[in-house]
């Protein structure tokens, strides 16, 4: 998977999602947009509000990507 820089995503449906670089784990409520900075290694970052969440690939289909099993 290839890098990407600063696409518009918005959350289609409820999502776990970890911020960076605290590790907390929050839930992304359908509606909510943002970034998608960076999809590497198998999961999506994602730039919301001032704050960096990694999104896993196994999630992607939350901010409209294929997952990555």
């Amino acid at each position: 998977m290839s890098s990407q820089t600063s696409q518009p995503c918005t959350f289609e449906r409820e999502c776990e999602a970890v911020m960076i670089p605290s590790g907390d784990v929050v839930t992304m409520p359908p509606g909510t947009a943002g970034y998608m900075t960076q999809a590497l290694g198998g999961s999506f970052t994602v730039f919301v509000d001032g704050n960096l969440f990694r999104v896993a690939g196994i999630d992607a289909d939350a901010i409209g990507r294929e997952p990555v099993l």
